[in-house]
């Protein structure tokens, strides 16, 4: 099995396209078309990280968190992150890390929280707008299926019925010049010329990521140029399952007080931070979660009538801001984002049963609590 094939059981789930702009989701060191030896699963990347997988004879780490997350200028050794990467570029390591993606995939981190706190997910609090294109191929019908495989392979179908056969062809005049040996003696050339040929097009509505990625890898093939591709901008369409944040209903409402310890409870919380409770004994039906820096959903989980909100990085002005309209509840980043390792496992492990899959001994939560 390659690390590709890994990659992609992950991007089923948690496609890129979902991250945020600032994020870096992605393979951070090593060689997608490597044989992969075993998978690692960690928050965080770090230099203890990589010993770890050397040492169980695993070639790929997943991770929550990035290990390149800002440019890095120099790699020299000198920060922590500059460590792990060296580390792992000397050992061979591919670092793999589903950051935002994962944060805002349909049973992401978010879903997993409620889940874990006997919660149904209704919907999410921030949903993604995703921006997709109608993608025109137009190639040769021996490379047809060659395309609509790659089309499959990105998580997209071909449109019914979009297989057109065209029997007329334009060919652009830089075209036809690459095409032609220097000294042809054909004079000058039209800017375009119309020939007959038959040509398939294929359509399929994707993401504007995965239209550059089929974009990339077709302009790297050798037959390249004999590939037309065209591409028109859609209206976003906001994904309510998809996002960041999620909204639930409790399957057992609780009282307050009692949530409150079973949430420091299930997420092994050294302590939680919270706001003032209006009545300890009120009953909570209605939640809203978001895995990590959580703080700017505060409004949208007290627009669905959230009765108490889950997150982390709550800032101090927060707990006071909202205390008439919600509880928020910090209970640690680290804490609400532990369970990407669970969800890693979960995926991994059922597509692929008898392949090395393990929770890293090391990964630990850097803050410490006294």
């Amino acid at each position: 099995m390659l690390i590709a094939e890994v990659i992609k059981a992950i991007e089923s789930i948690a496609p890129p396209h979902l991250q945020a702009g600032w994020d870096n989701t992605g393979l951070q060191t090593g060689d997608r078309s490597a044989t992969c030896t075993g998978v690692l699963l960690a928050v965080d990347v770090n230099t203890d990280v990589i010993a770890e997988a050397v040492r169980r004879g695993c070639n790929l780490v997943v991770s929550h968190h990035p290990l390149i997350f800002k440019g890095l200028k120099s790699l020299t050794g000198d920060s922590p992150v500059q460590r792990a990467v060296a580390a792992a570029i000397r050992a061979d390591i591919a670092v793999y890390s589903s950051h935002t993606s994962l944060d805002s995939a349909e049973g992401g981190i978010s879903y997993t929280m409620t889940s874990m706190l006997g919660a149904t997910p209704v919907e999410a609090l921030d949903p993604a707008d995703e921006k997709q294109e109608r993608v025109s191929v137009t190639v040769p019908p021996d490379m047809a299926d060659h395309v609509r495989m790659l089309i499959f392979d990105l998580g997209t179908q071909p449109e019914p019925g979009s297989d057109a056969v065209l029997s007329r062809y334009d060919i652009s005049a830089s075209t036809l010049h690459s095409a032609l040996p220097e000294g042809d003696g054909f004079g000058d050339i039209p800017e375009s010329i119309t020939i007959n040929r038959p040509m398939t097009r294929i359509e399929a509505v994707m993401s504007r990521q995965n239209r550059r990625r089929l974009t990339d890898i077709l302009a790297d093939s050798p037959d390249g140029h004999r590939i037309s591709i065209e591409s028109t901008a859609l209206a976003p369409a906001a994904h309510a399952r998809q996002g960041l944040g999620v909204y639930a209903l409790m399957n057992e409402p609780m009282t307050m007080r009692a949530f409150l310890d079973h949430v420091k409870a299930t997420f092994g919380c050294g302590c939680i931070r919270h706001s003032a409770l209006p009545d300890p004994d009120a009953t909570v039906r209605r939640i809203a979660c978001c895995g990590g820096s959580g703080g700017e959903f505060i409004p949208a989980a007290i627009g669905f009538g959230a009765q108490v909100y889950v997150s982390a990085d709550i800032r101090y002005h927060d707990f006071g801001t909202y205390a008439d309209d919600i509880v928020v509840v910090d209970a640690g980043h680290y804490e609400t984002e532990n369970c990407a390792k669970d969800i890693f496992y979960h995926v991994l492990t059922k597509k692929f049963p008898n392949f090395a899959v393990y929770y890293s001994e090391t990964d630990k939560n850097p803050v410490k609590y006294l």
